[in-house]
């Protein structure tokens, strides 16, 4: 290509937190990532407050060290500049200027891949979809895991609103981190991290695992998948957090991620110019990908936020349990439809889901059950009490 590219960097330097990723095997195959490979999983497992769904399948899930892959790029024909705070931005001609507390700098095509931050994008008076994936996570040593090739989950409102992950690095190391749907959460980041760090030795199988284990890094954020979808508007490409697609179940969004940069790619080489129509194709091949799914997300988010409790946590995953491979794997891989949701359902759940939400829908006196807020923010205190 014969674009000329500079890339403002607000950090002092390019890197990546948290360090390692987990994402599906195929995703870092389609992108060029197996050199990056520190870890491949077996199994993938869903823990519910007392019940645990498992499939295995090899190499299925991988880690990729993402922070040596940023190291590792070529900048060579890329000027870089870092340590930039942009301040405002404003159309000129056939392009946009942007202004930091040192100067300004004109391109014919920005493209604002701040994720859900979307600076430029914002700075330029556009709306944006509210942040939502509030997450926490460390990573830890002197671990005792028993099962050394498993990526898992972890659903329990009495820690978050949405649900943690373990990926484990080594029999004695693991990355661990819950993660909030916000803002239907109350909760801040510091109280966040709270639970994260009194989860360790309190929820589930895991409390004996990391029952002595040393925090060695932490790293809170927005993320790692929102509600911020992607944009284009004359001479600009809005890059979304994970396109607003992170899974309902596991809030994977790296694959979206990195499949939003590539489809960004060929739009903006096949673009003759760079109006929203030429660069309308980013958005629709986008969509192509993953769009088809995104409505029952949202359907199955809403039902989990607002209607679901521990028990149907629990038999909303030994439904999981008794799915075939193939179906267990579309369902993490967000794949999901009407058919594969119904599967995720019985007669008991339905009901239950059902009597939750005709509870939350009667007046105070008729309520024959605690009423689910919102925020969960019964969840939020779960461990502090």
């Amino acid at each position: 290509s014969s674009l000329r590219v500079l890339l403002l960097e607000k950090k002092t330097v390019v890197g990546v937190e948290p360090k390692p990723f987990g994402t599906f095997t195929q995703t870092a195959q389609e992108h060029g990532l197996e050199d990056y490979i520190i870890k491949y999983f077996h199994t993938w497992a869903f823990y519910g407050p007392t019940v645990k769904a498992a499939q295995t399948s090899e190499n299925i899930m991988c880690l990729v060290d993402c922070q040596r892959w940023a190291r590792s790029l070529d900048f060579k024909r890329v000027t870089m500049k870092a340590g930039i705070n942009l301040q405002s931005a404003k159309r000129s001609g056939a392009g946009i200027i942007l202004i930091d507390q040192t100067g300004h700098y004109h391109g014919k095509l920005i493209v604002d891949a701040s994720g859900c931050a979307q600076i430029v994008h914002k700075l330029l008076g556009f709306r944006t979809r509210k942040k939502s994936g509030l997450s926490y996570e460390v990573e830890l040593e002197g671990c005792d895991i028993p099962v050394n090739d498993e990526a898992s989950f972890i659903m329990d409102f009495r820690v978050s609103n949405s649900g943690g992950w373990i990926y484990v690095l080594s029999s004695d190391k693991a990355q661990y981190g819950w993660a909030d749907f916000w803002p239907e959460s109350a909760a801040s980041l510091s109280d966040l991290k709270a639970r994260v760090l009194a989860a360790m030795t309190r929820i589930g199988p895991q409390r004996d695992w990391f029952r002595n284990a040393k925090v060695t890094y932490g790293y809170g954020r927005f993320g790692p998948a929102g509600a911020v979808s992607h944009g284009v508007h004359a001479n600009l490409v809005s890059i979304g957090d994970a396109g607003g697609f992170g899974t309902p179940a596991t809030l994977e969004g790296f694959r979206q991620a990195l499949d939003s940069a590539k489809l960004a790619y060929l739009t903006i080489v096949e673009a003759k110019n760079f109006s929203k129509a030429e660069l309308r194709p980013f958005v629709d091949r986008f969509h192509a990908l993953h769009g088809r799914y995104y409505r029952m997300h949202e359907i199955v988010r809403f039902i989990y936020l607002h209607w679901m409790r521990n028990e149907d946590i629990d038999r909303w995953l030994a439904n999981f349990a008794a799915m075939g491979k193939d179906n267990f794997f579309r369902l993490i891989k967000g794949e999901l439809t009407l058919s594969l949701m119904l599967k995720t359902l019985d007669p008991t759940l339905g009901k239950n889901i059902a009597m939750n939400a005709l509870n939350q829908a009667l007046p105070r006196f008729a309520r024959f059950r605690d009423r689910l807020t919102t925020s969960k923010k019964e969840t939020t205190d779960g461990l502090h009490r």
